[in-house]
């Protein structure tokens, strides 16, 4: 037996794991283009009505009920790759530690071996103080796969919204978050009725309670992941992938503008978003791709209040500026946090062109920019006259 594996191939698990993806990709572009050809063909009376109650009920829901048991697979197998390469590691690892400390025996080794893994999440902690997606995505390689469930388990703030955190961690820990939060938000709400507190500091709360409900609605739908979910400023803030951004092959990311909320906004730019991942799904069958709806920056509101701050309104740039840098450092997590390069694309729109413009000036300022493509439309400006200070090649 010397020389064979024992276990599994990791690559072969993640290659199956993508094949899985796309099929059920496929499935979800299959059942939507049947439904909407269903409704739009021009067919009348009582059979027509119950075939198109028939698919609505029975056979709608089948596909896209085997695309939501392809995708578990899909996540079965990169979790099973993800434990072999643990596995191989800490192998090895013990291995090393064992020929090099020889003589102190093994409850040397076990003590080593302790102190190694609590290095490693403070390791992580420190990478998060950084402000380097690059330095977190190497820290959290590092991670054993108990000490990574841990974090999520434990510390669920800290990873859900770290750049350089895969998207389905940070989708774990920001699910976590929703419903505390949400007490949370409650509790203040009651304390401030009670309290007879001010209009707008009551409206504030009851926003960010309508947020919550509105991404929990948006997370019922099929292959969403919560990438963001922030409650620290004045509204909150949110970013919701659909599709596997830590593996597509393609990444689009969305960012609205003037008036946008996740409150008042996430359902229609979600949508949005599945009709482009749709399109892309069909011009390019053999390729995967997530899109991201982004509202991770305090849009400026058409309200006095915003309208009359210059660090908050639609006719100054501060707002942007502060905006594209939180969006560069979700760009860069998203790239550093993968396995493999992703062809990403930069939408934005209205004031969030401007804001988008911003955080791909600042990504070419590094020298090699992950954005592949950039699309500006609806744009009050975008910070520069030269294309080519975005630094992509002719043509994106």
């Amino acid at each position: 037996m010397t020389g064979s594996m024992i276990g599994a191939d990791v690559d072969a698990l993640r290659t199956l794991a993508a094949e899985f993806e796309r099929d059920a990709d496929r499935l979800s572009v299959l059942a939507d283009g049947l439904g909407a050809s269903l409704q739009s063909v021009h067919w009348a009376g009582a059979d027509a009505a119950r075939a198109r109650e028939a698919w609505r009920t029975e056979g709608q829901p089948r596909i896209r009920a085997a695309a939501d048991r392809l995708r578990q697979a899909a996540a079965d197998l990169r979790w099973q790759a993800e434990e072999q390469g643990a596995a191989s590691a800490a192998a090895t690892a013990s291995a090393l530690a064992a020929g090099a400390m020889g003589a102190l025996g093994a409850a040397g080794a076990v003590g080593h071996a302790g102190t190694a893994e609590s290095g490693a999440v403070a390791d992580l902690r420190a990478a998060a103080d950084s402000g380097s997606p690059a330095t977190v995505a190497a820290a959290w390689r590092k991670l054993s796969a108990s000490e990574r469930e841990s974090l999520i388990r434990d510390d669920p703030g800290l990873v859900g919204n770290l750049d350089g955190v895969p998207a389905s961690a940070r989708d774990a820990a920001n699910r976590a978050r929703l419903d505390p939060e949400r007490a949370a938000l409650e509790e203040q709400r009651k304390e401030l009725v009670a309290a007879k507190a001010g209009k707008a500091e009551l409206a504030a709360v009851e926003a960010k309670i309508r947020s919550i409900d509105a991404i929990k609605e948006t997370l019922e739908l099929s292959d969403r992941h919560l990438l963001t979910l922030d409650l620290t400023q004045e509204r909150a803030m949110a970013a919701v992938a659909i599709g596997d951004a830590d593996t597509a092959q393609n990444v689009v990311v969305f960012t609205p503008g003037l008036n946008s909320t996740v409150d008042g906004a996430l359902a229609r730019y979600d949508n949005d978003m599945r009709l482009v991942r749709q399109e892309c799904l069909m011009s390019a069958p053999r390729s995967t791709t997530a899109t991201v709806t982004w509202i991770g920056y305090q849009a400026p509101q058409s309200t006095a209040d915003s309208l009359t701050d210059p660090h908050k309104s639609v006719v100054t740039d501060a707002a942007a500026h502060t905006g594209g840098h939180q969006l560069a450092q979700f760009v860069r997590g998203l790239d550093a946090a993968r396995e493999t390069d992703a062809h990403i694309t930069a939408l934005g729109h209205s004031y969030g062109s401007t804001t988008t413009a911003a955080a791909a000036l600042e990504l070419a300022r590094d020298g090699s920019t992950p954005i592949d493509d950039l699309v500006l439309f609806g744009s009050p400006g975008i910070l520069t006259n030269d294309a080519a200070d975005f630094g992509l090649d002719d043509g994106g």
